[in-house]
């Protein structure tokens, strides 16, 4: 017998979402994610642009705090 697995995330500072294939609450989705430009790992998904664009800052904001920050490291991309 195969059991069902809904696994919890935070999304939107939410800790009641879920995500069970891509979508939260079967409403919303993942439109836009940051990740490293040149080996496209994924960081962190988002459901608005907004969103993302704080992140971003944010991100750069600590590297540029640890020394470690380098221009164009992290892009937006648009699913």
């Amino acid at each position: 017998m195969k059991e069902k697995v809904t696994t919890k995330i935070y999304i939107n500072k939410n800790p009641a979402a879920t995500f069970k294939d891509g979508f939260v609450d079967k409403k919303m989705f993942f439109r836009y994610l940051i990740r490293e430009r040149e080996c496209k790992q994924v960081i962190e998904k988002f459901a608005t642009l907004e969103e993302a664009e704080a992140a971003l800052e944010q991100y750069e904001k600590e590297d540029k705090e640890g020394r470690v920050f380098s221009a164009n490291y992290y892009e937006i991309v648009e699913l």
